[in-house]
């Protein structure tokens, strides 16, 4: 009889729902048989659970590879512009402008009678911006010489600065060639068509790549400066990304500090790039995410990216497993760390009150990393975290570390949107003058001064307005 139960018991799992009669026909092994048969079927249900997609949000993946939703036209007539209560702004008026075009009525639109010798204050006045014609001039210099009647020694004029024999472009037009290609990222072909639209300048790519070889030789003494300034900074941080250099693979370097910002093109990814680059110096914090290359670069201590390990967690999360309670938990434990680490949180505070905060955050992360997890995604960050725990919290011990890699990563960025346009270098020289150029606009920047300005300064006397002799 039991034996013919369990035959029915595992009729009813197979086919249909079982009614409750079905049910209470069947002895204590049948239903033994019949949940574990559900159980199982239960387990085989959770691990066909699709894992979340990859996401920007729970990953490093950029949001420009995020899958975009198709936005539906809002029904009805949608209001453009500003949102209501948004203050208006306008361009601030000059006291001093470049130029005054004083206009005259110069008859009555009544009857025709002549008004030019009549006073006339200003009883109205606007302002705008516009540009002068902008066409490069074509110079030639011209060497004079002479014999000396005293001793017979021909002489002949050297040229000045600006107006070298050598020089088949002036320094402000080379500038602006590096400046609309590395920092515009216009192609080889939209270039020539601008400067010759706007500029009136027909040059070839041979040209622009002379231009571009003259800009980056002209750059390496100040990039070679700032290679030393960011060498010897106590807090320094690094990222890379993908890069191309004659078709090969490459990797982006970029390395920030308070004052500078340096970058190099590398064709290894690895520990030796970040160790070189030092020398030997050391830096007392290295702030990273977790890449290999980047926790074996010099330094006395690390402090991971947080905003990274939120990003993390919120794909465990995502996953809504027995662990995303966990994930959630140091998830929150992490924001409160960044909100902690925040200049203006932390001036806000009271010492006593700040140390309090810091010392409940040490305690729940503690806790939170003695619990058991079983393997899986979750455990695998909670290794991480227990291998770097005194990598987590240097934000809140220094005032002068933040909590994340951002600015490495905006720094970064250009160089990403470079790479797809121009899909990489042809040469070595040109990934080079390309580092060096990037490495003195984003110091410019971050001392709030033109980035074109920082590279005119590099290429010399401009050509125009012509010295006089």
């Amino acid at each position: 009889m039991g034996q013919h139960v369990s035959r029915a018991a595992r009729h009813i799992t197979m086919t249909a729902k079982p009614s409750r009669s079905e049910l209470e026909q069947l002895d204590k092994p049948a239903l033994i048989d019949l949940l574990l048969q559900l159980l199982e079927r239960i387990e085989q249900l959770e691990q066909r659970v699709p894992t979340p997609p990859t996401t920007s949000n729970n990953s490093s993946q950029p949001p420009s590879r995020d899958q975009k939703p198709t936005q539906r036209p809002p029904r009805g007539k949608a209001k453009h512009g500003p949102q209501f209560g948004h203050p208006g702004a306008t361009r601030p008026w000059v006291a001093v402008p470049d130029q005054v075009a004083p206009q005259r009525v110069a008859q009555c639109a009544a009857c025709g009678a002549d008004l030019t010798c009549q006073p006339q204050p200003v009883e109205q006045r606007h302002q705008l911006l516009e540009l002068p014609p902008v066409l490069a001039q074509l110079i030639e210099v011209q060497l004079c010489g002479c014999t000396c009647p005293a001793c017979g020694t021909h002489n002949r004029a050297v040229p000045p600065a600006g107006l070298e024999s050598e020089r088949c472009y002036g320094a402000r037009l080379q500038s602006v060639i590096a400046y609309l290609k590395h920092l515009q990222h216009c192609s080889y072909d939209r270039l020539e068509q601008l400067l010759a639209d706007v500029f009136g300048v027909a040059i070839s790519p041979g040209g622009v790549d002379n231009c571009l070889r003259r800009v980056g030789q002209a750059l390496i003494p100040a990039a070679s400066a700032i290679h030393a300034q960011v060498t010897t900074a106590p807090v320094i941080h690094g990222d890379e990304t993908g890069s191309r250099i004659a078709g090969g693979k490459a990797w982006h370097w970029v390395f920030v500090s308070a004052d500078a910002v340096l970058h190099q093109l590398r064709t290894s990814r690895g520990k030796d790039v970040p160790r070189t680059m030092m020398g030997d110096h050391r830096a007392e914090v290295w702030v990273c995410d977790c890449w290999t290359g980047q926790l074996h670069a010099p330094a006395a201590t690390f402090q991971l990216c947080l905003a990274h390990q939120v990003r993390n967690l919120q794909a465990v999360i995502e996953m809504q497993t027995q662990d995303s309670v966990w994930a959630a938990q140091l998830q929150a434990l992490f924001y409160n760390t960044l909100r902690l680490a925040h200049p203006a949180q932390r001036a806000s505070m009271a010492a006593a009150a700040f140390q309090a905060e810091w010392a409940d955050l040490e305690r729940q992360l503690d806790a939170l990393l003695a619990e058991t997890i079983p393997k899986g995604k979750a455990h695998t960050l909670q290794r991480r975290y227990r291998h770097h725990r005194d990598h987590l919290f240097v934000c809140l011990a220094r005032t002068d570390v933040p909590a994340t890699n951002n600015c490495a990563e905006r720094a970064l960025r250009p160089a990403v949107i470079h790479r797809k346009v121009t899909n990489g270098f042809r040469a070595q020289w040109g990934a080079d003058a390309y580092a060096a150029l990037l490495s003195i606009t984003d110091t410019a920047r971050l001392h709030g001064r033109s980035p074109f300005q920082a590279i005119l300064a590099s290429m010399g006397t401009p050509a125009l307005p012509v010295p006089s002799t």
